[in-house]
């Protein structure tokens, strides 16, 4: 097996594994979590400079409820939020800094992030 098949396997249980915990408390996601994975491993393998990270599972089921049954859009919307962000997803750039992960980073942008990453 090549490593870009290790990758995308990798990568699809990454997506596994964290949709097991996506909004478990919340019945009316268990039935999308086909669709969310989709988002997902569409998205990992279109834009493999990014590639999929955890957190990114919470972004695609937020989307996939609100634009329920579309999943189209709910794609759209996604690639459209990660793109614009799309540095922020990769945290191994911030490892030179890592007591101060946003000094070379648009300031509002950052305090986003800390605030998207605690309402999930």
């Amino acid at each position: 097996m090549d490593r870009d098949q290790n990758e995308a396997r990798a990568t699809e249980q990454a997506i596994l594994n964290d949709l097991e915990r996506t909004f478990a408390d919340m019945p009316m996601v268990a039935p999308r979590k086909p669709q969310i994975f989709r988002i997902l491993q569409d998205f990992a393998s279109g834009n493999p400079d990014i590639g999929y990270t955890q957190g990114m599972n919470y972004v695609a089921a937020t989307l996939v409820l609100k634009f329920h049954p579309r999943e189209d859009t709910a794609r759209k919307k996604f690639n459209e939020v990660l793109l614009q962000f799309s540095g922020f997803w990769s945290f191994q750039k911030w490892q030179h800094t890592p007591s101060r992960p946003c000094e070379h980073h648009d300031p509002i942008a950052c305090r986003l992030v800390r605030w998207m990453a605690t309402t999930f």
